[in-house]
């Protein structure tokens, strides 16, 4: 089964049971964004992506299912984490974290999310700027950051919130959208 058409035919066959995979792994909170048939498109381009490289050589449909099944399972906790992160973003971060979560809420794939990810560290002018941002969107504390970057915890929490006010300007600018 290494076709487009007999992946695509065994993908559409089997939907509701990568669905099923996509509920168990997707939070009631994160279902208010994105549901399984999101994960599901996700799921069917990346195998489709998988199969045009010519990548795919599964030895039995066991093996074919456990790779549709671990794609799912990370689109699925990867969506999740994203959208809860975000969500504390809207908590701690204000302005700039409603402007992300808007966007994210818009975009239809992991892809269209990490670009405008690229596209933010893009904007910010220094590399330590970048690497502040980077490590607070995969969840770093302040302290974390600080000793990483060797500064104090408080210019870390001041160089955080100068870039939040960067990427919030560039938000309403439009500079960030796709």
């Amino acid at each position: 089964m290494n076709s487009r058409e007999d992946v695509a035919k065994y993908l559409v066959e089997h939907r509701d049971r990568i669905r099923a995979v996509a509920r168990r792994k997707l939070t009631a909170k994160t279902r208010s964004v994105f549901d399984s048939e999101d994960v599901l498109s996700s799921v069917l381009r990346r195998m489709d992506t998988i199969v045009s490289a010519g990548k795919l050589c599964p030895r039995s449909e066991a093996e074919l299912w456990s790779l549709v099944d671990t794609i799912t399972q990370n689109n699925a906790i990867n969506r999740t984490r994203l959208i809860e992160r975000a969500r504390e973003f809207l908590e701690e971060e204000g302005p700039y974290a409603n402007e992300l979560l808007a966007r994210l809420n818009k975009y239809e794939t992991d892809d269209e999310a990490t670009l405008l990810v690229y596209r933010m560290m893009g904007c910010l002018k220094g590399e330590e700027d970048r690497r502040i941002f980077s490590l607070h969107l995969r969840g770093a504390a302040h302290k974390a950051i600080a000793a990483l970057l060797n500064i104090s915890e408080d210019a870390s929490k001041q160089r955080w919130m100068r870039v939040r006010v960067e990427l919030h300007a560039r938000f309403k600018e439009g500079v960030l959208d796709g």
